[in-house]
């Protein structure tokens, strides 16, 4: 019996696609998304008693600046990301039943 010939062609399968590597600014949006995650779990930072502005302490006035700053992080984590690799969905009406 003759023996099966393996191709030669070498490099990724057809079927199966080849590994996305990560580029710098995929890890600079992600590291964008964890600072307001991390700056918000570490208490010891922020929870004192003073200062306190107009009687309200310094552990509610941190937290409440982070709101903005957050957006801030998000929509530079947003930019970073830049255009998406598949194309716009077309929009189509969907039927619906009565």
């Amino acid at each position: 019996m003759a023996k099966p010939t393996r191709p030669a062609r070498r490099g990724p399968k057809p079927d199966r696609p080849a590994r996305r590597r990560w580029p710098a600014r995929q890890v600079a949006a992600g590291v964008c998304l964890a600072v307001p995650v991390v700056a918000l779990v570490c208490m010891p930072w922020y929870a004192h008693h003073v200062p306190s502005v107009a009687g309200v302490r310094s552990f509610y006035w941190y937290q409440f600046a982070w709101v903005p700053g957050s957006v801030v992080f998000m929509v530079a984590a947003y930019l970073l990301r830049g255009p998406r690799d598949r194309p716009p969905r077309e929009h189509t009406k969907r039927h619906r039943p009565r």
